[in-house]
């Protein structure tokens, strides 16, 4: 098995993950909890169970020596943390799946340069049509235009956020470190970056 294979590996257990997180957002308070007689009881259980399974992989595979008394201590800690009687409700579960098991952000960072007077034109390109457009892609976060006028031009940094590279992949297509341009920003821009920047999100203050 390659990296490659992981990693889509990856994605597909987050895709899925979110879809049935998506799904499940839609169910009442005692939907959530009902005793259907699975394996698992109810929806909740069985939520609390791949959480639980996911947290104990991601231990596992950070731990560097799998002694018995790690393994030990793994099952001890994971069956205290996620007994499913500590997740009355979907929001807990969603902070474990989001939060401390789940997802890192990735930001796509891209800069671009008006001349002066075609900035204040770009500027709002930017704010009334191509950022609302974004909020109908699967995954994407949000995101923040910045501007510096210098005395010759003016330069535009655009950071967006998106919850896998999968979801920038929807916005940018398979090549996605290409930047994508509206056709007016192409008049507007005189000059920009040929590569779209990727980074993970490791800590946010906001």
């Amino acid at each position: 098995m390659t990296k490659d294979d992981i990693q889509l590996l990856y994605e597909y257990d987050r895709w899925a993950n979110n879809r049935v997180l998506r799904a499940v957002s839609t169910l009442s308070a005692e939907q959530f909890t009902r005793d259907l007689g699975g394996s698992f009881r109810s929806v909740r259980d069985t939520l609390v169970h791949i959480i639980g399974g996911e947290r104990g992989w991601l231990a596992y595979w950070k731990e560097p020596s799998h002694s018995s008394t790690f393994l030990t201590d793994l099952r001890e800690r994971r069956d205290a943390l996620f007994n499913p009687d500590a997740f009355p409700s979907l929001g807990r579960n969603q902070k474990y799946t989001h939060g401390e098991v789940g997802s890192i952000m990735i930001a796509r960072h891209w800069r671009g340069w008006t001349a002066a007077e075609g900035a204040d034109a770009y500027e709002r390109l930017l704010k009334d049509k191509v950022l609302p457009s974004l909020r109908d892609i699967e995954g994407y976060k949000g995101g923040y235009i910045l501007r510096s006028d210098g005395p010759r031009d003016v330069e535009f940094v655009i950071i967006n956020l998106f919850d896998s590279l999968e979801a920038v992949k929807r916005f940018a297509g398979p090549d996605y470190t290409v930047p994508v341009f509206e056709p007016e920003a192409r008049r507007l821009l005189c000059k920009f970056e040929p590569v779209a920047m990727h980074y993970e999100v490791r800590a946010s203050a906001v």
